[in-house]
């Protein structure tokens, strides 16, 4: 009577096993498009569900921006819009994204992050099938320096216009 219930038990593992492998998931690593405003991503997805790492690098100092949004004919959502580096073998999150998903079909994210340099990803995660595209701005950050010599250029153009004001007023 037990050997029925092992070859039952036995039985239901391997349909457990094999109905979770006939389900689709997706991950990859990606490079983003550079464009002369940041970087650009376009992707169809084909399971369903997917988290997709999108590469980028930042030369200096920078403030990232990244938005998303997804469309598709059937039910579509994102479960993450991070920014992660890796580090040691892993990826560590930087920022997290925010994500809102308006309709079943109609989903998108955002996200924002200051004062970094060097390579980046994009971590969008989601459920469905579906295109997303999305765009990732890097503007730079200007130095302390930079500000240091322009408040000393502008003490000098007051310390300028004044001497010239006094100038006027003795003559």
């Amino acid at each position: 009577m037990t050997l029925g219930y092992k070859k039952l038990f036995a039985s239901l593992v391997l349909a457990g096993v094999a109905g979770l492998s006939s389900m689709s998931a997706s991950a990859g690593t990606f490079a983003a498009t550079s464009t002369p405003e940041g970087y650009e991503i376009n992707y169809t997805t084909s399971s369903a569900t997917f988290e997709d790492f999108w590469s980028f690098n930042v030369v200096a100092p920078a403030s990232i921006s990244a938005a998303v949004s997804g469309t598709s004919t059937s039910a579509f959502s994102f479960t993450a819009f991070d920014l992660v580096k890796l580090v040691a073998g892993s990826y560590v999150t930087v920022a997290t994204g925010d994500v809102g998903n308006l309709t079943a079909k109609i989903t998108f994210g955002g996200l924002e992050a200051d004062d970094l340099g060097g390579d980046y990803f994009i971590r969008i995660a989601g459920i469905g099938k579906g295109n997303y595209t999305g765009t990732i701005t890097v503007s730079a950050v200007p130095e302390a320096e930079t500000y240091v010599m322009m408040l000393a250029g502008v003490g000098l153009m007051g310390f300028v216009a004044r001497r010239r004001k006094s100038a006027y007023a003795a003559a």
